[in-house]
């Protein structure tokens, strides 16, 4: 067998590989998200799983400054994990900071503290706008 036909052959097999791989991951699954083996997508998983647990004074923050929890989730799954300032190994659960703005275009911090594989709970929410709120703080 010449160079030229191994190297015809090895073509081939590539371009059929790369077809198979297109329509299969591509085309037939467009609603799987591919890299969900990579750390940001596990931990946006265990958080979407169940829902997210709020102390009463997070609630009495989110209802004070009109925050819904459709708006809540937007900025978890749409601004991803900020994991320069994340406790990645704190104990006895890690904790995790997600930045983003609200819909009155106030900054707002949220530091989710993610325990095990079974919840997740909201632990603080830092605003950079000051409301004349009285939950406790």
């Amino acid at each position: 067998m010449t160079w030229a036909r191994k190297l015809m052959l090895y073509l081939w097999g590539a371009l059929i590989g790369t077809t198979l791989m297109f329509f299969s991951w591509f085309y037939f699954k467009p609603n799987i998200p591919i890299p969900s083996w990579l750390p940001a997508s596990i931990l946006m998983d265990r958080i979407n799983k169940f829902p997210l647990n709020k102390p009463d004074k997070i609630k009495c923050l989110l209802n004070c400054y009109n925050i819904s929890d459709t708006e809540l989730m937007e900025i978890i799954e749409q601004k991803g994990v900020d994991y320069k300032n994340s406790e990645k190994n704190k104990k006895p659960w890690p904790v995790y900071y997600f930045n983003g703005k609200t819909k009155g275009n106030h900054k707002m911090q949220l530091k989710i503290e993610v325990a095990d594989t079974l919840a997740a709970t909201l632990v603080d929410i830092k605003i950079d706008s000051v409301a004349s709120c009285n939950c406790g703080q």
